[in-house]
């Protein structure tokens, strides 16, 4: 007999937001032995909150932990590499003690009004 994938759809539980997400199993087995099923899920904007731009709140700014060397690569707050849209930076090509500053800003028109 052949595995049955199953999905397992998640609303966020912050109270008042309708943001949902799913997860897949390959099995039901796999769902059984999840650590998702029946625990409460937030959404990005409500587990991040210090992380979420907004009209009325702009600009975010990230400071990374500094690059440290471990006997397999360089590393900084855990990762090797950091990635977006406007940039990509490989940790092992800076030096160790580097601290990686990342900001976003969102640039709203003049005549806008926050939120419409």
């Amino acid at each position: 007999m052949g595995r049955r994938k199953s999905t397992y759809t998640v609303r966020c539980a912050e109270s008042g937001c309708h943001e949902s997400s799913f997860y897949e199993f390959d099995s039901q087995r796999e769902r059984r032995e999840s650590n998702v099923v029946g625990k409460p899920w937030f959404c990005v904007r409500h587990s991040n909150k210090d992380r979420v731009i907004t009209p009325q709140r702009p600009y975010v700014e990230w400071l990374s932990e500094p690059v440290e060397e471990r006997t397999y690569g360089k590393f900084a707050s855990g990762n090797g590499v950091f990635v977006s849209q406007a940039y990509y930076a490989a940790v092992k090509d800076f030096p160790v003690g580097t601290i990686f500053k990342i900001t976003c800003e969102a640039i709203m028109p003049s005549n806008s009004v926050p939120g419409s």
